[in-house]
């Protein structure tokens, strides 16, 4: 016997309508009484964080977005991943991390996003004398195309108490924002002359990043590879106020 496609749908619809039909008693002069809506004991809604993974990551991609940018736990940006099947969940290609030189090591003090249907992702990093605050987006303008965006906002720990306080070396903190670049590309920095730094891939002459701080003009930025390539941008004392680097 052939059935037709719709036929057998309306045969599925009636199997389905049939099961969910309440079952009659043994009895038929006892009531048939429906089941219960509601729990005795409802679950519990409340998180449970004691399996949570060790490592997390998120992404900054718009829903009909191709290129799904993946931003780790440290706020980097994460390119290339693995095509092995047997590749751990940090296996990428290219990893570009932001953070201050110096010897301290940073400490990550928390990641959230701006809201489930907000792919703004921000990260706030501690350090001996300051914090780092990254927020990481992405743009599709006319005639710039798909970029992903990074604001690195340094803040003094410092507390001036007056605006005279403020301007005298009481609560500055000299700075030298730094961009760690992992990859087995060949990077080329365009010119070390000036205050942005625009970093492109050798094999393809295409623009890898573009470095540059905001309301400030001075200065120059070197490219040092060794493990990697860092992209040291030049030293500047802030005051408490913020301080805001963009990539």
């Amino acid at each position: 016997m052939i059935l037709s496609r719709r036929q057998f749908v309306t045969t599925m619809i009636a199997s389905s309508a049939a099961v969910a039909a309440p079952t009659p008693s043994i009895d038929p002069k006892l009531p048939y009484c429906a089941p219960s809506t509601s729990l005795a004991n409802p679950p519990s809604t409340k998180v449970d964080f004691r399996y949570a993974p060790r490592n997390q990551q998120s992404t900054i991609c718009f829903p009909d977005d191709p290129r799904k940018t993946v931003v780790g736990q440290a706020g980097d940006l994460r390119y290339r991943f693995a095509k092995s099947l047997s590749a751990g969940m940090e296996n990428f290609g290219t990893v570009v991390e932001f953070s201050l030189a110096g010897f301290q090591d940073d400490k990550i003090l928390g990641q959230w996003i701006e809201s489930p249907a907000i792919p703004i992702v921000n990260t706030l990093i501690d350090r001996p004398v300051a914090t780092i605050e990254l927020i990481a987006f992405a743009t599709a303008h006319p005639g710039e195309g798909r970029v992903d965006n990074v604001l690195l906002s340094i803040k003094s720990k410092s507390q001036s108490k007056s605006e005279s306080e403020s301007e005298s070396n009481t609560g500055r903190v000299a700075v030298v924002p730094k961009i760690r670049i992992r990859t087995c590309e060949r990077l080329e920095l365009e010119s070390y002359t000036v205050p942005t730094a625009t970093v492109r891939m050798q094999s393809s002459k295409s623009v890898l990043l573009v470095a540059a701080q905001l309301n400030n003009n001075l200065g120059s930025c070197m490219l040092w590879e060794e493990q990697g390539f860092t992209l040291y941008l030049h030293m500047a004392k802030r005051p408490t106020k913020s301080r805001r680097v963009i990539s």
